[in-house]
């Protein structure tokens, strides 16, 4: 099952370097999550336990600290001599979302049992907990922005033991949801923050049962997670219950180290930049540069006009979308993006280029539009047949820029449509 004490040191852990324990460096805003090696972070803490045969929630402390590997380590302690140490191993996912692939927790408790006329029974145990997530599990979302949903569901595989004995597996399976609400201000007593609010919902199936869980968290920036509050729905009962919190009583992070980047722009285009800070265009004073978490991976996103392509230069370009390039920023960098009108005879806006309509008939996979220049010419007759059931517009008598003439463009062969539709002007077609 999904240890909802843990989501509390989540939050903080998420503050990871994203040059120290992930393959993939994020792409976040890292200024919420200060991650230097020997920050730390200290919380008052309420965790729901066993108290005189009833649940309670007991009251203690919790510290979170940068270890020299990069981890992070989070101790609770109660007041009833619980103790919980936990380790977590994290990786980019969902295009620059934190997501946890294992963690280890190791849980000491002792429950007292009061019975009247009786001395207390203290009960002593220490679980150890060991658990792989597959794929790895939502804690922390691609952006702060309000309004930002991202969902993933996961499997967690556990091995637990209690007391030295024998490992016991476990699966369950997780559907989280983490929604962005807006910042607000919050004091707990550390001091008062304008912090991002964060709302995740947990959905965990273990054995056939399910559970719902809520958790509240509040981040501000440069300092990380302030408040917690975690609750549980009983499904039977229908009933709510808070099961923990967190509130930041001090903290020493160190400010991170940034480096440079700058886009220059050739062309008609715009680039702007996740985590925020570039909104550069072509001969712009302003927006084109701006000084990143060291580390830290800028995803740079073109916006070409309809009838251009973009080239780029010094950023790693994603296979799928050729408008997205990232920059890892271990040195200052300069990006070039060079945006350049489509030669070809044919085109579809905003996507590529052809050299005849015969072959982007060929390419249809939806409803769209088709531009010809007005000086396309079929050399051999073309047969163009349509049965994919699309819409099809196909505009002819395009200039060098693809601005319409007037005029026509000259097409040479037949244009049989079998289903769906096209509609056609400035197109003459000639057998």
């Amino acid at each position: 099952m999904r240890h909802l004490f843990f989501r509390s040191m989540v939050a903080c852990l998420s503050l990871l370097p994203v040059t120290m324990c992930f393959g993939t460096a994020m792409a976040y805003d890292a200024s919420y999550f200060p991650a230097t090696i020997g920050n730390s972070w200290n919380y008052n803490a309420q965790r729901l336990s066993v108290l005189d045969w009833s649940p309670a929630l007991v009251s203690g402390t919790e510290a979170v600290t940068v270890e020299n590997d990069g981890r992070f380590k989070s101790i609770i302690s109660l007041s009833n001599n619980n103790t919980i140490t936990a380790y977590t191993t994290y990786e980019s996912c969902l295009a620059g979302a934190l997501c946890v692939t294992a963690s280890g927790i190791t849980d000491h408790m002792e429950t007292i049992f009061i019975i009247p006329d009786n001395p207390p029974i203290v009960i002593s145990s220490t679980t150890v907990s060991d658990n792989t997530y597959s794929p790895s599990e939502l804690w922390f979302p691609s952006s702060v922005a309000n309004g930002t949903v991202e969902t993933r569901t996961s499997t967690q595989s556990s091995q637990v033991s209690v007391n030295g004995g024998p490992a016991i597996d476990s699966t369950s399976t997780q559907e989280v949801t983490i929604t962005v609400h807006p910042a607000e201000s919050v004091s707990v007593p550390a001091g008062t923050f304008q912090a991002v609010k964060m709302i995740e919902t947990i959905q965990n199936t273990e054995e056939g049962t399910t559970t719902m869980s809520t958790v509240e968290e509040w981040f501000a920036p440069g300092v990380g997670l302030v408040k917690m509050i975690a609750s549980t729905l009983d499904m039977v009962s229908g009933q709510t219950s808070v099961t923990q919190t967190r509130e930041l009583t001090s903290y020493s992070v160190i400010a991170p180290t940034t480096k440079q980047l700058t886009v220059t722009v050739s062309g008609t285009g715009t680039v702007t930049s996740n985590p925020d800070g570039i909104n550069c265009i072509n001969g712009s004073q302003t927006g084109c540069s701006a000084a990143f978490i060291t580390g830290a991976t800028v995803v740079l996103t073109a916006a070409p006009p309809w009838y251009s392509t973009v080239g780029w230069g010094n950023c790693t370009v994603d296979a799928v979308d050729g408008k997205l390039c990232s920059a890892v920023m271990d040195i200052g960098k300069i990006v070039t993006a060079a945006f350049s009108v489509i030669q070809n005879p044919v085109l579809i806006p905003w996507e590529r280029g052809y050299d005849t309509l015969l072959a982007v008939s060929q390419a249809l996979s939806k409803d769209c539009t088709i531009m010809v220049r007005d000086t396309y010419a079929s050399a051999q007759p073309e047969n163009l047949l349509l049965n994919n059931g699309f819409n099809v517009t196909l505009n002819g008598g395009m200039d060098a820029n693809w601005n319409a003439t007037g005029g026509a463009s000259t097409f040479r062969g037949t244009l049989t449509v079998r289903s769906g539709r096209v509609t056609a002007k400035g197109l003459n077609i000639r057998m």
